[in-house]
C-alpha cells in the first residue's frame, strides 16, 4: 500500500486573496497521488480554514476528490472541526475519522483522533485508551492533530496559531510501559505548518521500530512556512520521505553586501537571488544589509537604495524589502583602518577569513564612533 500525507492546507472561501494558491495545492496533491499511484490520501487536519469555507466548498471538493484513484481519508483539525459533522457528504471514496473507530483499507488500520481541546495529561489518557484497542500495531497507523511537544522552533513553526497549545503530546506518550509496543506502525501528524520532520519511536518488543511524521504545509499559509513545500510519501513498512510538491511557498533571501567582495553589491544581489532557483510561483522576502565604498559603486546611499529596491521588482515580492547599507568610504580611508589593513594582509590566512576580520573591525569602529 503506497500512502500520501499531508495536511493544514486551510482553504479559504473564494473572496479570500490565498484562495487560489491553497486550491491549486489541492488539485496538485490529487494529480500527484495519481502520478505516484497512491492508494490513500491521508490529510490530518484543517484541510480548510474554518467551516464557513468547507460549506461554500464542499461541492468542488467532492468532484475533485471523486475524480481521485485513490481513498481519501481526513481528520478534522482544530481549524475544520465543525467542517465534518454527521451528514456532510465529501465524496464517496471520503472517509472522515469523526471517531475513534478505525477504518480499513486493504488490510492496513487508520486510527484517528479528531482534534479536541485538551491538557497533555488528557492527551496522554486518550492516547492510552485508544492504544488498548489496537490488535495488530505492525498493521495499524494513528492520524492526529496537535503540537508535538518535543520539538522546538517555538510558536512560528505552526503558522499563525497564537500562543496556545493545541492537542499538546510526547512521543513518549507512544511508547507506553516498560513491555508495551508502541500501538501504531506509523503515527501521521498534522498542525506543524514549517517542514517535513521525521521521528523514529521504538518500542520495547523485539527492536519495534515505529514513524512519527509532521509533513508541514503543502502551501506557504503565512510567510512563516519558507521554502518549497513537500508531501510526505511512503509504501507501507517502510521509512516515509518527503516528497515536493509545486505548489506556492515563500522564499526568505537575506544578501549581504561588503566592499570586499568581488562583486558589486547589484551583482551581488541578483547572483544570491539567481543561485536560489526560485520558482515561478513563490513570492520573495528580502533582506539586503552591509557596508559598501561610494567611491567603488559610484552611487550615494539613497541612490544605491533606490537602484537596489529597482532591481528586486524583477521579482515577486511578498512585502516591500528591508535594506539596510551604509556607506564607510570615510572610514576605510581613517589612518587606523589603514594600518589595520597594512597588518592584515601580512597575515597568513585565507581571503575570506580576512573579510571576516575586516567586518568586524568595520562594526568595532562604527560603535566606537
Amino acid at each position: 500500500m503506497r500512502i500520501l500525507h499531508t495536511s493544514d492546507i486551510h482553504l479559504t472561501t473564494k473572496g479570500n486573496p490565498h484562495f487560489g494558491e491553497r486550491w491549486d495545492s489541492l488539485e496538485k496533491i490529487v494529480k500527484l497521488s495519481k502520478e505516484l499511484d497512491i492508494d490513500v490520501v491521508v490529510i490530518s487536519g484543517d484541510l480548510f480554514d474554518n467551516s464557513r469555507a468547507a460549506d461554500v466548498l464542499r461541492g468542488e471538493i467532492r468532484e475533485i476528490f471523486e475524480a481521485s484513484e485513490s481513498k481519501i481519508i481526513i481528520l478534522p483539525g482544530n481549524h475544520d472541526r465543525e467542517a465534518f459533522s454527521s451528514g456532510n457528504f465529501y465524496g464517496s471514496n471520503v472517509v472522515v475519522l469523526s471517531d475513534s473507530s478505525p477504518v480499513e483499507v486493504g488490510g492496513i488500520s487508520f486510527w484517528g483522533i479528531p482534534f479536541f481541546e485538551a491538557s497533555p495529561a488528557k492527551v496522554a489518557v486518550k492516547i492510552g485508551e485508544l492504544k488498548g484497542k489496537v490488535n495488530h500495531p505492525e498493521k495499524s497507523l494513528l492520524v492526529i492533530h496537535g503540537e508535538l511537544l518535543d520539538i522546538s522552533g517555538g510558536w512560528d513553526v505552526y503558522g499563525d496559531e497564537g500562543r496556545g497549545q493545541y492537542f499538546p503530546f510526547k512521543l513518549s506518550y507512544f511508547r507506553g510501559e516498560k513491555r508495551e509496543g508502541v500501538g501504531w506502525k506509523y503515527i501521521l501528524a498534522g498542525h506543524f505548518h514549517s517542514n517535513f520532520i521525521l521521528k523514529t519511536v521504538s518500542g520495547n518488543r523485539n527492536g519495534e521500530v515505529s514513524y512519527f511524521v509532521y509533513p508541514g504545509s503543502p502551501v506557504s499559509v503565512t510567510e512563516k512556512e519558507t521554502g518549497r513545500r513537500k508531501v510526505s510519501v511512503f509504501e507501507f513498512g517502510k521509512v516515509p520521505v518527503e516528497y515536493p510538491i509545486d505548489s506556492f511557498y515563500y522564499e526568505e533571501v537575506t544578501v549581504r553586501i561588503s566592499p570586499f567582495d568581488s562583486l558589486l553589491p547589484l551583482e551581488r544581489i541578483e547572483k544570491s537571488i539567481d543561485e536560489r532557483h526560485i520558482g515561478s510561483l513563490s513570492k520573495l522576502i528580502v533582506s539586503v544589509e552591509g557596508f559598501y565604498d561610494r567611491e567603488q559603486v559610484g552611487m550615494e546611499e539613497g541612490e544605491l537604495v533606490s537602484a537596489i529596491k529597482k532591481l528586486l521588482s524583477r521579482w515577486r515580492l511578498a512585502r516591500e524589502p528591508v535594506v539596510r547599507v551604509t556607506n564607510i568610504e570615510k572610514l576605510l580611508r581613517d589612518e587606523i583602518y589603514e594600518a589595520f589593513e597594512e597588518k592584515l594582509i601580512k597575515e597568513p590566512i585565507g581571503e575570506d577569513e580576512r573579510n571576516v576580520i575586516r567586518e568586524l573591525m568595520i562594526k568595532a569602529m562604527i560603535e566606537i564612533g
